[in-house]
């Protein structure tokens, strides 16, 4: 079962992706730049401390409840092993994430594929990591998953939602389960099946909506929109922090009033330093925050800014916090304001 940090450790990264702005900062607070391994290692702990366990007969099925009200169905006899039934004991790992700042965390951002190749920003209902596995092995499904997802658990305001899944386009085999992209999922005729359903509160016999949709893959899975502004869009570069590259640090926008999306800017030029969103779909005059985030040994180090996208410009970021630092207590991060 997940641990009794998680929401120390959500509370932690919603106030850094939540900040308004910060001063410069020198890099002498930082003690070394850190290596890939420990950026990873921060992920994947972040990763860990949000999963949630249960364990069923394969043969039976199970109904889980998450921790914030999603409701999981997986039927019985919907796993196999090497196209063989499975029966008996299996275990069920889930990951749900709704906010930007777990987001961050686990390096999961919303970044879709667009028809073209381009990518965009996804504001989600809700993030989905589900892997059910039997003596530490993955299975596969042949039945599909229903899930369930309460509309409030994301700021999106209940708007019509699709399915998206991650792209598995990660060619960098690191063992870190990371996203780098995520679409559409579609069904055999071409369509997208997101629909709202009321379900009725056992306790309080209230009802409320929910997001469902089946899940045909386990892995990552996201129910999303795409960021949709009018205004014309631009690209945008930030210059890395000396020290720093695409391998040991993240850097991320975080669109003011959209809490449940958060894009990465995913392209780097070790030649200039410089990280860029390539495609062209960042809107002209858009207030957002411009986020770093990498680690001094198990510690958190980040900073964020209030800016307002103008075309065709590049932005500087500072790698230190000015008003506190971090402290790691087994894995988890807490932060010391």
């Amino acid at each position: 079962m997940k641990t009794n940090f998680k929401t120390q450790f959500s509370i932690a990264m919603i106030a850094i992706i939540s900040m308004l702005s910060l001063s410069a900062c020198n890099k002498d607070n930082v003690s070394k730049y850190p290596t890939a391994v420990q950026f990873k290692a921060l992920h994947k702990a972040a990763f860990d401390d949000l999963v949630q366990s249960a364990t069923f007969n394969a043969e039976t099925g199970l109904t889980f409840v998450s921790d914030s009200g999603a409701i999981l169905v997986i039927p019985p006899n919907a796993l196999t092993d090497n196209s063989l039934p499975v029966t008996g004991p299996v275990d069920l790992e889930f990951v749900e994430i709704y906010d930007s700042g777990n987001m961050a965390a686990c390096d999961a951002p919303t970044m879709g594929i667009l028809p073209d190749g381009k990518r965009a920003m996804l504001v989600s209902g809700g993030e989905f990591n589900i892997a059910v596995r039997k003596n530490g092995k993955m299975l596969t499904l042949v039945l599909p998953l229903d899930l369930s997802v309460p509309v409030d658990k994301s700021d999106n305001g209940g708007l019509p939602m699709q399915l998206f899944k991650d792209c598995d386009c990660d060619s960098d085999d690191d063992g870190l389960d990371k996203v780098e992209g995520w679409e559409l999922v579609e069904d055999g005729t071409g369509h997208n099946n997101v629909k709202f359903i009321d379900r009725q509160d056992s306790l309080s016999g209230e009802f409320e909506i929910y997001y469902n949709t089946l899940v045909n893959e386990l892995g990552w899975t996201n129910i999303d929109r795409f960021h949709s502004d009018p205004r014309p869009k631009t690209t945008m570069q930030v210059k890395a922090p000396e020290g720093y590259d695409y391998s040991n640090c993240a850097i991320y926008l975080k669109y003011k009033g959209e809490e449940s999306g958060l894009a990465r800017l995913d392209t780097y030029d070790p030649t200039t330093k410089i990280f860029s969103e390539h495609y062209g779909q960042i809107p002209i005059g858009l207030e957002c925050y411009l986020i770093f985030c990498s680690t001094d040994g198990e510690d958190w180090v980040y900073s964020s800014k209030l800016i307002t996208i103008t075309a065709n410009t590049t932005y500087d970021v500072n790698p230190v916090l000015t008003t506190g630092r971090k402290k790691t207590y087994t894995g988890h991060v807490t932060l010391l304001k």
